[in-house]
């Protein structure tokens, strides 16, 4: 099919909105009436446009219709959707490598999490210790501290008093 004359025909639809399809529009693309005919019977049985009467002219355009011409025309469209199936494949083996590896390895994953949780309790309780160290080393330098202090207040008493 040529994607010029899909291109066109889209365009047309989307810009009457009672577009009808005559004779001088497909002489105007230069093709056919079997191609047009063609092209009209794989757009509609693709949902990218609707003919409401069968033996009338009158076409509507779809959301698949305008999705094509707001990617930029047939080609391009052809394009995203090959990509599409390209990802669909690809997240397909990657769901399928997960399963295996899951089958394989799933019966360890409670025990690999218990000794996570265990890790993780300890490191906790080895942060509280080591804190709790650390304030009580804080709070013996305060009284060392203080207790100079004291002593320099004392020798300074001592002395004003002489």
């Amino acid at each position: 099919m040529d994607e010029n004359l899909i291109d066109a025909l889209l365009n047309d639809i989307q810009n009457k909105p009672e577009y009808i399809l005559e004779e001088s529009d497909i002489v105007r693309n230069g093709a056919t009436q079997i191609q047009y005919r063609e092209i009209v019977s794989f757009l509609c049985e693709n949902d990218f446009i609707r003919q409401p009467f069968k033996n009338h002219g009158k076409l509507t355009i779809l959301e698949k219709g305008k999705e094509v011409l707001k990617l930029g025309g047939w080609q391009k469209y052809l394009l995203k959707e090959q990509q599409t199936k390209e990802q669909t494949a690809q997240k397909a083996i990657y769901d399928a490598r997960i399963s295996k590896f899951q089958a394989r390895y799933g019966k360890y994953a409670l025990p690999i999490s218990a000794i996570s949780l265990l890790v993780a309790i300890g490191s906790l309780l080895t942060g509280i210790l080591m804190y709790q160290s650390r304030i009580k080393e804080l709070e013996i330098n305060q009284e060392k501290l203080k207790n100079k202090i004291e002593k320099i207040d004392s020798v300074k008493n001592n002395i004003k008093q002489k």
